[in-house]
């Protein structure tokens, strides 16, 4: 191996390890780091001469401000808000399994200093309880994507929770499917896809869910021009698969923020005069638009269309009698 240039890239390492810019190196720590860490030696000029081919090759290494011949990294892959924000956004994602968890972030965390990562880790966190741990998940999103690009059709089997908190097969037969798109919608990454039996609708399903993923011989059919996954996705929520309806809403102000967030921009919001409420229409699932109403039951009237609104009264009705006393 032609040893400059295994050095001048141990030189880039110890920088990424060893130095922030609370923690620039001199020119004696770099030479002691390169010797503890790759049991290289060198002279000062040539360090010199290495740090500034880094240099001129774009990688920004600076002088410190306080510390004579203090330098440090300046530039990473990610700042460190992006790493905080992706780590626990990693950390927090119920369905990506523990182990496969700690793996990315310690990846994320190998972008940055051991002084972050040190700090990180004294700041983070409890265990995640609420952890699917399929220990299959990527290598069903992997299954998916290639059966995706090859337009082909998949069996897999589809887990639900057992009484002893464990994930078992919902049935004994595999599911058949035309897989289309893999999106992240209501907290969770879903298949979309339609069933080799019912070509007319789209089902869903959750990838954590999905195991023993196999390509099968059937093509998958073509999809009209310009179809938008998360176009699709956006008024099923909690991502029901009934049909789409219009929907008018009465609000109170206090769930305004959570009507914006969960809905998004696109519903027309009136507010009421000389009331502290709003009126609401969106467009939206059924079973979807039930669910949330039931939710926020203080805060929250389905107006129209009826038959969504007597369903709801329906509900009402039921779980009131299984209250009385």
């Amino acid at each position: 191996m032609d040893n400059s240039r295994f050095h001048i890239l141990a030189v880039y390492q110890t920088f990424k390890k060893y130095s922030d810019i609370n923690h620039p190196l001199t020119a004696q720590q770099l030479l002691h780091y390169l010797k503890i860490e790759f049991d290289i030696t060198m002279h000062r000029g040539t360090l010199r001469n290495y740090i500034q081919a880094l240099q001129d090759f774009g990688i920004e290494i600076v002088d410190a401000d306080r510390i004579k011949d203090g330098k440090y990294l300046l530039e990473r892959q990610f700042e460190e808000s992006e790493i905080y924000l992706l780590s626990h956004a990693v950390h927090s994602s119920h369905f990506i399994p523990s182990k496969a968890s700690s793996h990315l972030i310690h990846k994320l965390l190998d972008t940055q200093s051991k002084y972050f990562k040190h700090n990180f880790h004294n700041s983070v966190y409890i265990e995640n309880g609420k952890k699917n741990n399929n220990p299959d998940f990527f290598y069903t999103i992997e299954m998916l994507l290639t059966a995706i690009h090859q337009k082909k059709g998949v069996s897999f089997q589809y887990m639900q929770y057992d009484y002893n908190k464990r994930l078992v097969p919902k049935r004994e037969k595999p599911y058949k499917v035309y897989p289309y798109f893999v999106v992240s919608e209501n907290d969770n990454i879903y298949l979309i896809c339609k069933s080799l039996s019912h070509l007319d609708t789209f089902s869903h399903y959750r990838v954590d869910k999905i195991k023993n993923v196999q390509m099968i011989q059937e093509s998958t059919p073509s999809l009209q021009k310009n179809f938008d996954p998360y176009e699709y996705t956006y008024p099923r929520k909690f991502m029901f698969s009934d049909e789409i309806e219009t929907v008018y809403l009465k609000c109170h102000v206090r769930i305004l923020d959570d009507i914006i967030e969960q809905f998004g921009k696109t519903i027309q919001i009136v507010p009421i005069k000389n009331e502290d409420y709003f009126h609401v229409r969106m467009k939206t699932s059924r079973q979807g638009i039930i669910y949330f109403a039931m939710q926020y039951l203080a805060y929250c009237e389905i107006l129209s269309p009826d038959n969504i609104r007597n369903k709801l009264k329906e509900i009402l009705v039921d779980a009131t009698k299984k209250y009385q006393i």
